[in-house]
């Protein structure tokens, strides 16, 4: 019976431990609703699906990712017109939005290359056509 004291006493301060943690914060990210203001000009393909379950159009919207230079990571956006879903595979021209187009725009020159991180995944391949309002 005494051996049971010392599991609850760690599980009662495991619990205190976990109600006082506070709850990390959100990563900063686009407003919702935010007007779409454009940095670059890119080409995109995104690659293929392994998966034919997955093979699908890319539908109209607005998409976020990371844009991939090198090892470093920065937040941006695309947006897919209405009526232009298109297919994985095929190269694609489009408007990027960064999140901290001041710190990422030094990175992303005229035919610079870069990937397309979304989630944990890379799901795409593109380069730099063009900045916009900074040539």
């Amino acid at each position: 019976m005494l051996l049971w004291l010392p599991i609850i006493g760690n599980v009662i301060a495991w619990l205190i431990a976990k109600l006082r943690r506070p709850v990390a914060a959100e990563p900063a990210g686009f407003e919702a609703g935010s007007t779409f203001h454009p940095h670059a000009l890119v080409e995109l393909t995104l690659r293929a699906s392994q998966l034919p379950s997955e093979d699908s159009l890319v539908l109209e919207g607005e998409h976020r990712c990371a844009l991939v230079v090198d090892n470093e990571g920065f937040s941006a956006r695309w947006i897919v017109a209405p009526g232009q879903a298109f297919r994985r595979g095929t190269a694609q021209t489009f408007q990027v939005e960064f999140l901290k187009p001041a710190i990422a725009l030094p990175r992303f020159q005229r035919d610079a290359a870069f990937r397309m991180l979304v989630a944990e995944s890379f799901v795409g391949d593109g380069r730099v056509l063009e900045l916009l309002g900074h040539d």
